[in-house]
Order: structure tokens, then sequence, then C-alpha cells
């Protein structure tokens, strides 16, 4: 397997000139800077070597399979397409995202399931040029998870995204991740939080909401992102934000609450 200065897996979504510049990503793009090709194309094996085995038609296919998702779930051919809405900024507004089954996993929505994704998409402009690589768009972020979603998402998306992503995706750019299943021993010094909260509203089922947090020093607070209801708590502690999320809405019970401290890589 190929790696790059810090040691950390490079992303295999490669593309070289002869698939066409249209297919060609960020993630090319950052390779083809490493890989100064004069003229003509690497041999087979150099090409193979660094795809970690790939072969050329499966890269085509892989990136020709982005953009045809794109097209479709991001809404990108229909009228009134806003490309802010996915250009990787603090998204507060989940409900506002495609309802199409199938735009999360194969089963899930944007609108309905995605708040794990719209959660690393806001860590991730809350760290902002602290990540190593050019800045994530969010169509990308989703992206990433969906490509593989047997993997990545519970019962094919209905039931979110599986929690074992967060730690990978960030330790995957060289972050510093903990894991805190005590929500009340979470300390104020890490970069960016990520919470996933369990409740119940009413007599309803069990259900799970992600959410991106950063502590404000000013307020002693931690600032929640994409939270219709709760906007700032003064602890992660799940007897807290119950408290609160009962103001809001008396129905709901807030049952456990689960947190990821994330630290950018140090410089």
């Amino acid at each position: 397997m190929w790696y790059d200065k810090r040691n950390i897996a490079a992303d295999r979504r490669l593309a070289f000139l002869p698939i066409g510049r249209a297919l060609i990503r960020e993630t090319a793009e950052r390779m083809m800077e490493l890989l100064h090709i004069a003229d003509g194309v690497p041999l087979a094996g150099m090409l193979q070597h660094f795809t970690n085995g790939m072969h050329f038609k499966d890269l085509q296919t892989r990136l020709a399979g982005e953009e045809r998702w794109l097209e479709k779930y991001t809404e990108k051919n229909e009228p009134g397409y806003d490309d802010t809405r996915w250009d990787g900024s603090i998204i507060n507004d989940q409900d506002a995202y495609p309802k199409t089954k199938g735009s999360f996993g194969i089963t899930g929505s944007i609108a309905d399931n995605g708040c794990g994704a719209i959660a690393i998409n806001n860590v991730n402009a809350l760290l902002d040029q602290r990540l190593p690589g050019k800045k994530r768009r969010f169509d990308e972020t989703l992206y990433d998870i969906v490509k593989d979603s047997a993997a990545n998402t519970n019962l094919g998306g209905v039931l979110g995204m599986d929690p074992t992503y967060v730690p990978d995706y960030y330790r995957a750019r060289g972050c510093e991740v903990q894991f805190y299943s005590d929500a009340g021993k979470v300390p104020k010094n890490h970069d960016a939080y990520v919470l996933l909260f369990f409740y119940r509203n009413g007599k309803s089922t069990l259900q799970a909401h992600y959410v991106a947090a950063k502590f404000d020093p000013i307020k002693q607070k931690y600032n929640l992102y994409n939270n219709s209801s709760v906007d700032n708590v003064s602890s992660f502690e799940t007897a807290v934000l119950a408290q609160e999320e009962k103001k809001k809405n008396e129905n709901t019970v807030v049952v456990k609450t689960l947190v990821w401290g994330i630290d950018a890589p140090k410089e």
C-alpha cells in the first residue's frame, strides 16, 4: 500500500489523464501533483502499484459512478440547485436536503437518516484548514460514506451511519480521536466533537441523532450544530441534554449520550 509523508494510507480514488478530465476530482489532482507525468501514461505495473491493484477500467467505473450519484441525489441538474448547500459549509437544516430514498445508503435518505454525514461535514468545517488536504465538500463526504453502504451505514442507511465510521474517518486523516461512553467525563479542550444521543419521543421506538459540537470559551457552553431543538449545552451529560431537550419538547426523553473528541493533526 502506498503511504504519504504522514504515513497515512493514501486515498485510492485516483484518476489519470486518459480517463477524461471531467472525471478527475480533487483526490486525483492530489495524486497528479505527486506523480508528474511528462508524457504518455505510466506503465501498467506502475499504475497498478499506485492504485493498490485496481485496474484502469475499475477506476473509470468508480469515478463515473460517483458522477452519476452526485447528479441523481444532490439534484444537481434540477432547477434551483444551490451549490452552496454542498460546498462543505456548516449545515443546520437537514430537513432541507433530499428525501429521496437511496440518497443515503440503499434505503435511507439524507433528510431522514443523514445526520451522521452532516455531523462529519460540520466537524470538517469547524476544523477547516487544520485538516490535511483540500477542503471537503459535503457531497464528497456523503459519497465517501454511501459508496460502501454495507460497511458504513446501518440497515442500508435507514438506521443512519455506523458509529465506527467516526473514528475511522478522522484517524485516517491524522486526527486524534477519543471516545467517551461516559459523556460526563468529556473535557472541554478538544478541537471539535461528534455527539450521538439516543432518545424517544413519547412512546416511539428508540431513535438516535448525530450532531457536531465545539466548546465556546466565552459562553462556557458547547455549541451544537444541526440540532433543531437545542443550540448549546453546558455539558454533554445525558441528564443535562435530557433536561434541555425536554424544555423544547416535553415528550422527548434522552436515554444515552456518546461522544467522540476530535483533535486536528499537530503541525
